[in-house]
């Protein structure tokens, strides 16, 4: 049996329709897989990134030999004034505070005075502070321990 000369034609013209359109499936989809690929890359450096700031925060903050809230620091005294910090909003008080002793330790301070908190409506911390350097206080003879 053979076709007619028109539907022939629309027959291969069908199967052309169908493998042009499987063509384009694959090519998206590899299109989305590359994309994929990409995003989880720059995702990845993103948080080392992230995790390397982490790092230097903490290890900028241990050089801070201590905090107070007030203006002194018991067994302490303040050698210098450095200048005013602030940390923007964090997720806690905890890290609000940890950020303001690594941007005292980068100012070259080694104390904080005047620690102050506060939780936005939002729920995120700031913290301002004092950078100062500080010694130990001396015991000398007119000094008691």
């Amino acid at each position: 049996m053979t076709l007619d000369p028109v539907v022939q034609k629309i027959v291969l013209a069908a199967v052309g329709l169908c493998l042009v359109a499987i063509v384009l499936h694959m090519i998206s989809r590899w299109r989305d897989a590359v994309a994929t690929a990409r995003w989880r890359e720059e995702l990845k450096a993103g948080m080392e990134a992230v995790q390397l700031r982490q790092a230097e925060i903490r290890r900028l903050a241990e050089r801070i030999v201590a905090t107070s809230s007030t203006d002194r620091i018991a067994g302490y005294e303040v050698t210098r004034q450095i200048e005013a910090v602030f940390c923007e909003a964090q997720k806690s008080a905890e890290a609000a505070v940890e950020l303001l002793k690594a941007h005292a330790a980068r100012k070259g301070g080694n104390a904080l005075l005047n620690v102050r908190t506060q939780q936005l409506p939002s729920g995120k911390w700031v913290a301002a502070a004092d950078a100062v350097v500080v010694r130990p206080v001396s015991a000398g003879p007119d000094r008691a321990v």
